[in-house]
């Protein structure tokens, strides 16, 4: 019950930093994501916030397939508008405390505070199927996202990023519009097992709690 009180609060401390940030000058001009300018500060806090509760931290890159035909098959405007219409579908997808960024050109990022793995990929296909159905500026675009995870002292940016990086460049190779999953290490893997346990015993506790309140 602790720990459940506890996410709560971070999950609302996230949300109201989120809308701060939105505040500031830190928002891309084209799409009104956040941009890179905040990334690492914001990762740091996320970072404390997930050790402290002992909760993993997912990370997503997502890169637009074959962007720049569509910039030179139809122009720039044509380009611009379907960077807007594709941040406007995954933005709708996501909470409000899962953090959705625009890195430059055609790649985003999705930080994903207390996500596991599973969780984690299950969110990056939502994405995935939501840029195909949009046809964002009335053309057939996909993207190829790459997910990654860490959980206590493996919690580090730049290794979340390119083992992210890596497995999104995979999902080019193997086809694009695909999603896949970075390799992870054993010690990651059972720090991963032991946060999904942890989890499902808090959930266990919230339904018995309900059902005795019946």
């Amino acid at each position: 019950f602790v720990l459940l009180i506890a996410v709560t609060a971070v999950t609302t401390a996230l949300t109201d930093a989120e809308l701060q940030f939105r505040g500031a000058s830190v928002l891309d001009p084209l799409t009104g994501l956040l941009n890179r300018s905040g990334l690492a500060a914001r990762f740091a806090e996320v970072r404390e916030q997930a050790r402290l509760l002992n909760r993993p931290v997912c990370l997503i890159m997502c890169d637009l397939d074959h962007f720049k035909r569509v910039n030179d098959n139809h122009g720039h405007e044509r380009g611009d508008m379907v960077l807007r219409e594709v941040s406007y579908e995954m933005r709708m997808s996501l909470r409000s405390f899962e953090l959705f960024y625009r890195l430059g050109g055609e790649e985003f990022l999705v930080l994903l505070p207390g996500i596991a793995l599973p969780d984690g990929i299950e969110i990056a296909q939502s994405l995935r199927a939501a840029v195909e159905a949009s046809r964002p500026g009335g053309l057939p675009v996909t993207a190829s996202f790459g997910v990654s995870v860490a959980v206590g002292e493996d919690i580090e940016f730049l290794a979340l990023c390119r083992a992210a990086d890596d497995a999104m460049y995979r999902a080019k190779a193997e086809g694009r519009n695909l999603v896949v999953a970075a390799e992870m290490s054993p010690a990651v893997a059972d720090g991963a097992a032991k946060v999904a346990d942890d989890t499902a015993a808090v959930a266990e506790h919230a339904r018995t709690a309900a059902d005795d309140a019946l």
